[in-house]
């Protein structure tokens, strides 16, 4: 940790950003993260500083908890320039928000909503698109026939090898509820293999007719 400050300290700029997420107990917790130029490296970085009981979820409880933290660790709320959080009233809000009350100590710390909150947003009303919600629904239901028999695997794994001897996974990734990255790399994987997966589900149909091969391929 002190190495990672010592790096922010040399920068003498940086950004605060905040997320907050319940844990397994049910608490609600509040992580502070801290963005800053590697000054030696030239590289943009961002480092976990600690994670903080969220009891009050008001935006001036959140806000005073991360001030009280960045002076805890020694970094001057003069020297912050950013701040980023999810776009929630609390956080965003333009008020009594988060980044309102951060700001009232610095105006120069400018709010960004995060990234990849705002792309889980864009993709959550994707999903909600008939035709989006149809292709995830197919891609899960191939991918769970494959895996329910080991005939099925070996016969998926013959018609990827066949027209992909260079491919690296021979499997099919299940699509995950949860992880963003392994449902990403399900559809990417389902999109390349596009071609081996019609073709194991022809000579499923072929070699053992069923509804369920016939609808997949339908």
């Amino acid at each position: 940790m002190k190495k990672i400050l010592d790096k922010v300290k040399e920068a003498k700029y940086y950004a605060v950003l905040g997320y907050k997420t319940t844990d397994a107990s049910g608490t609600e917790q509040l992580s502070v993260c801290i963005r800053y130029l590697d000054i030696q490296k030239s590289t943009i970085h961002e480092e976990l500083i600690c994670f903080l009981p969220a009891t009050d979820l008001t935006g001036a409880a959140l806000s005073h908890q991360i001030v009280q933290e960045l002076n805890r660790v020694g970094l001057q709320v003069e020297n912050l320039r950013g701040q980023g959080y999810d776009g929630g009233a609390n956080m965003s809000g333009k008020f009594s928000g988060v980044q309102s009350r951060v700001k009232q100590l610095q105006p120069l710390a400018t709010y960004m909503h995060c990234a990849a909150h705002k792309l889980n947003l864009a993709i959550a009303k994707t999903c909600s698109l008939p035709s989006v919600r149809n292709m995830m629904g197919v891609v899960s239901s191939v991918t769970n026939f494959v895996r329910e028999s080991a005939k099925r695997l070996e016969l998926i794994k013959r018609a990827i090898l066949e027209k992909h001897p260079e491919a690296k996974k021979v499997k099919l990734q299940s699509l995950s509820d949860t992880r963003w990255l392994e449902r990403h790399d399900a559809l990417l994987q389902c999109k390349e293999l596009f071609d081996s997966i019609i073709q194991f589900l022809e000579e499923m149909d072929k070699t053992s007719p069923s509804s369920k091969s016939a609808s997949l391929l339908a």
